[in-house]
C-alpha cells in the first residue's frame, strides 16, 4: 500500500515473461470498486496492491517509475487470468487500465477437455483441483479458508463485499486473495500446448474485449455458461446486445473514446459514455450513462 516502493516492484515483475493476476473488490465490474490486486510472479511470490488505499496514484506512471498501469498493458509481459472480464471490466472503466497480452486459464481447460455439449465453463478450485498442482492437505486448507472467505464478503452467507474496503484488512482475506494466484502460473505449465496458445490468446482478448463493451457490466448467472466455440483456429465475430456483429479491435483504441468523454443529447444536456463504440452522426445519448445506434439509421 505504499506509492514510493510500487515502482520498484513493477519493474522487478515487468522482469519476467509472465504473471499471475487477480483481482477483489465491491460488486467487481464497471460499477464498482476495485480493493485489492493480487499478482503472482514465476517464483511464486505473491504481491499484494492495496487499491483502496493508494487509488488512481498506483496507475499514473512517472518517468523511470512505472505504475500498474506499465504491468497490465506491456504488450510483452502475458498475464496469465481466470475469467477476467469482470476484472478487466473494473480496471477500464474505472481507471482507463487496459489489460494487453492476456492468456486464460478458464478458456484453456475449456479447450482441452470440455466437450461441444458442455454448455457451462468450469470454476477457478475446479480447475485447480483438477490440474493436480495444489497438493491434497493444502486443497483442504484452502476449501476451508474458503468457506470462512465467503462467510465474511458474500452477502447470501450473512457477509458484505465492503469487508475487502476494511482496513486493515482481515488476515483470513489477506490468505484468501494469496491463494486465489499462487497456483495459477504452474497449472498453465502443465495445460499449455504451442499448438492451441495462440487460439487461447485470442479467445481471452475477444471475450474480454467483447464483455467490456457490452451495455451492461459481466456480472450475473449468464457469466458461467460458454461463450466461445471449442475448435482451433477461433475467428468468428461476437454479436453485440442487438445482434450487431462487433469487431475485433482493441477496446482501449481511440475508436471506442476513453473513460469519462462526455457526450450531448438533443436537449443539450450532458451525458457520461459508459459504452464505447466507434463514433458516428447516429449515435444518440440514451440517458446519463449509455449510448445506443438510431434503430432507424442501422
Amino acid at each position: 500500500d505504499n506509492l514510493l516502493w510500487l515502482p520498484s516492484v513493477v519493474e522487478e515483475l515487468l522482469e519476467g515473461e509472465a504473471v499471475a493476476v487477480d483481482i477483489e473488490g465491491v460488486n467487481l465490474c464497471r460499477d464498482g470498486r476495485i480493493s485489492i490486486i493480487q499478482v503472482c510472479d514465476a517464483q511464486g511470490r505473491v504481491f499484494l496492491f492495496d487499491i483502496t488505499k493508494m487509488g488512481s496514484d498506483a496507475f499514473i506512471d512517472w518517468p523511470g517509475r512505472p505504475s500498474l498501469r506499465a504491468l497490465f498493458e506491456n504488450p510483452h509481459l502475458m498475464k496469465v487470468i481466470f475469467d477476467g472480464r469482470a476484472d478487466a471490466d473494473a480496471l477500464w472503466y474505472i481507471f482507463g487500465v487496459q489489460m494487453c497480452n492476456v492468456y486464460c486459464l478458464q478458456v484453456l481447460h475449456a479447450l482441452q477437455f470440455s466437450r461441444p455439449e458442455d454448455k457451462y465453463v468450469k470454476g477457478l478450485q475446479t480447475c485447480l483441483n483438477m490440474s493436480g498442482v495444489v497438493p491434497l492437505e493444502e486443497q483442504k486448507r484452502q476449501e476451508k479458508l474458503r468457506e470462512e472467505a465467503k462467510a465474511l464478503y458474500e452477502p447470501k452467507r450473512g457477509g458484505c463485499y465492503e469487508v475487502w474496503e476494511q482496513r486493515p484488512l482481515q488476515p483470513i482475506l489477506l490468505d484468501y486473495a494469496a491463494s486465489d494466484v499462487k497456483f495459477m502460473l504452474e497449472m498453465k505449465r502443465r495445460w499449455a500446448a504451442a499448438e492451441i496458445d495462440d487460439v487461447v490468446q485470442s479467445i481471452t482478448q475477444d471475450r474480454i474485449a467483447h464483455a467490456v463493451r457490452r451495455w451492461e457490466p459481466p456480472q450475473g448467472p449468464s457469466m458461467a455458461k460458454r461463450d466461445f466455440p471449442l475448435c482451433e483456429g477461433f475467428a468468428q465475430v461476437q454479436p453485440d446486445m442487438a445482434g450487431r456483429p462487433v469487431p475485433r479491435a482493441d477496446y482501449g483504441s481511440p475508436d471506442y473514446g476513453a473513460p469519462g468523454d462526455c457526450w450531448q443529447d438533443q436537449s443539450q444536456s450532458t451525458g457520461l459514455v459508459r459504452q464505447y463504440i466507434p463514433t458516428s452522426p447516429d449515435l444518440i445519448v440514451h440517458d446519463r450513462y449509455s449510448l445506443y445506434i438510431d434503430p432507424s439509421k442501422s
